[in-house]
């Protein structure tokens, strides 16, 4: 059923922003959006009356939900390996966690990358979700997976070298990494051997499902997503990504600031995450709000996240202004949570942006959620759905209760 949304201030993100507009959506798509002048009345009107209306927010890198808030503990991280590249975020999801409500209801944020940690040289696959509380968290996958996790620098040396394993040391780290891919190219090499083989039965042949995911990301048909704080890391993970032909992004890049022109030789899309929580660690010590800048000024690809529950994920658009106060641009302090986020995701022919025929993700917010601090979510719709009408409750069981009885 069409459904319109009228005398809106539409912020489009990818086009021309129309301070007096209208939008159409029939079902879970965008079919049509213009100037109210140029609006023919269709009935199963909502009259936004001169508020904004945003595409839904993303956070590019998170750990929503991988526990319950008050739970018993983080499921976010397998600690027995620093080889883990088999595990699935979504396996460790509880998507009727109370974040979940939060991320809609208070920072308008309708989709989000749910990772693995950074416990592990490979900690996993990612899964990008929509911020719809349910009980299978399957019914709120939008892509999966999404990235290939891995971790540099202080963390997985100090969880795994602490118990007297490789790596301890950086270089071990780096030269871990290595090994697998290398493994991992053996592997298929005899995979492909074997299968080719007449004589041989192809269910003879042991799957190894931690390699098939490195393979994967040798065939380029995921992306690695590194955790890297120190420039040196993120050097270490361009050698990487030159010598076995591989996807990259980076996650946090605290020191991106230092190596912009490495960087934008190989043209790499940096996740800022989390920029507005304590320099807890050595090598986070220079966090920073300006590298989004020098980021949009060499023009490459970048977005902002929370990395919640690191820093609260209701506060992502907070996050994004503040990059403002450093010569970030209005402009791109807004794609760094909507379009910049979902190409990194690979999901921008679904979200991030106000365009036909993309997922009618969409929230009304009272005043402009970047630039004043006062604006509050007024409607979330996802998938074209009222999610949130704008009577928050801080008991979650409120939503759910009609599902449970149906």
């Amino acid at each position: 059923m069409k459904q319109t949304f009228i005398n809106a201030h539409i912020v489009t993100v990818t086009s021309k922003e129309i301070e007096n507009g209208y939008l159409i959506i029939n079902k879970d798509k965008i079919i049509d959006f213009g100037l109210m002048v140029d609006y023919k009345i269709l009935g199963n009107e909502i009259d936004v009356k001169g508020d904004y209306l945003f595409p839904g927010f993303i956070d590019s890198h998170c750990h929503l939900a991988m526990s319950e808030s008050g739970g018993m503990g983080m499921h976010g991280n397998e600690f027995s390996s620093p080889f883990t590249p088999q595990v699935n975020a979504l396996d460790s999801l509880v998507p009727d966690e109370e974040y979940m409500y939060r991320a809609h209801q208070r920072a308008g944020i309708t989709s989000a990358l749910i990772t693995p940690g950074s416990a592990n040289v490979f900690g996993g696959t990612s899964v990008a979700i929509k911020c719809i509380p349910c009980v299978d968290p399957q019914d709120i996958v939008l892509k999966n997976p999404v990235h290939l996790k891995m971790a540099f620098g202080e963390n997985p040396v100090r969880v795994h070298g602490s118990k007297g394993k490789m790596p301890s040391s950086k270089m071990a780290v780096i030269e871990f990494a290595r090994q697998k891919y290398e493994e991992a190219k053996l592997y298929a090499y005899k995979k492909e051997k074997h299968l080719n083989d007449s004589e041989k039965d192809p269910k003879e042949f042991e799957i190894k499902r931690d390699l098939e995911v490195l393979c994967k990301a040798l065939n380029r048909e995921i992306t690695v997503e590194l955790h890297a704080h120190n420039y040196e890391d993120m050097l270490a993970g361009i050698r990487l990504k030159k010598e076995f032909n591989l996807r990259l992004h980076i996650v946090h890049g605290t020191e991106a600031f230092k190596i912009i022109p490495q960087l934008k030789k190989e043209n790499i899309a940096i996740t800022f995450s989390p920029q507005l929580s304590v320099a807890s660690k050595l090598e986070n010590r220079y966090k920073n709000l300006r590298s989004a800048k020098l980021m949009a000024k060499a023009g490459l690809l970048f977005s902002i996240s929370t990395d919640h529950p690191v820093y609260p994920i209701d506060l992502l658009p907070f996050d994004a202004a503040l990059s403002m106060r450093e010569g970030l641009s209005l402009e791109d302090a807004i794609k760094s949570i909507t379009i910049n986020a979902a190409k990194i995701l690979s999901v921008d022919d679904r979200v991030g942006s106000i365009e036909i025929g993309k997922d009618a993700d969409l929230v009304i917010w009272n005043k402009h959620p970047i630039l004043e601090t006062q604006a509050k979510v007024k409607k979330v719709f996802i998938n074209g759905q009222l999610i949130f009408d704008g009577k928050f409750s801080p008991n979650q069981m409120d939503y759910l209760w009609d599902s449970y009885e149906d």
